[in-house]
């Protein structure tokens, strides 16, 4: 009994041995290994349920995508932005900080710098009704302002201020002003915060316009919302 007792624990150990002559332990699996198992483990569970959560909220928007309103918050602002043509929505908010910190008779203030520009106000005088060409005309220095050229788009014009056409072009564009009006083509008249003469081609800024002298071409368009703050209209 001693001698295979001893045959077997030789047996034992031989078998220990590898072809390279090395030893191998088969010792208890480390905590790493069982960190990486657990890892693993938790990977597979978390990926069904990204997996299901996924197709649940997939099939949610797909939903709510039917039945949802137009998004005006996201379109009135782009409204406002297209209609003025060059003032950028960074132009709109320094606009209401500047009258917000002036205080007094806001909607006047942030309403003067909208509109108390010299390419709207010609736009206003229906001197030019295309805005495109009207930006490419100020380039050229045709308008005056005080009897000095403006030739930047976003040059401001104040109360009081006089606005008129070069000399030069001043037959050409009573000639178009005057076929216009017969025709019938201009739909708006100039606001009250500006009174025009198309006999003489001036224009003279007496106040500060308010939200109710303004007109657009759709109603959708608000002043205020352009800033991207809601301010209903007065």
């Amino acid at each position: 009994m001693i001698c295979l007792a001893r045959n077997r624990k030789k047996f034992f150990y031989r078998n220990l041995f590898d072809v390279w002559g090395q030893l191998r332990t088969y010792g208890k699996p480390r905590k790493m290994v069982k960190m990486i198992k657990a890892a693993q483990r938790l990977f597979i569970k978390r990926k069904w349920l990204l997996k299901k959560e996924f197709t649940y909220t997939f099939r949610k928007r797909i939903r709510f995508q039917q039945r949802k309103e137009p998004a005006w918050g996201y379109l009135l602002p782009r409204f406002a932005k297209h209609f003025y043509l060059i003032l950028k929505p960074t132009d709109f908010r320094r606009f209401w900080k500047i009258s917000v910190r002036r205080g007094r008779h806001f909607q006047q203030n942030y309403l003067s710098f909208v509109e108390g520009r010299v390419f709207m106000l010609i736009y206003r005088m229906n001197f030019v009704t295309n805005m495109f060409m009207l930006k490419d005309l100020l380039s050229r220095g045709i308008f005056l302002v005080n009897c000095t050229p403006k030739y930047h788009v976003n040059s401001m014009a104040y109360v009081g201020d006089f606005i008129t056409v070069k000399n030069e072009f001043f037959d050409i564009f009573q000639k178009d002003i005057f076929l216009r009006l017969k025709k019938r083509i201009i739909k708006y008249h100039p606001p009250k915060f500006l009174y025009v003469s198309y006999s003489f081609m001036f224009a003279l800024f007496m106040s500060k316009p308010r939200l109710k002298q303004l007109k657009f071409p759709s109603r959708y368009i608000d002043v205020f919302v352009g800033t991207e703050y809601y301010l209903p209209r007065v």
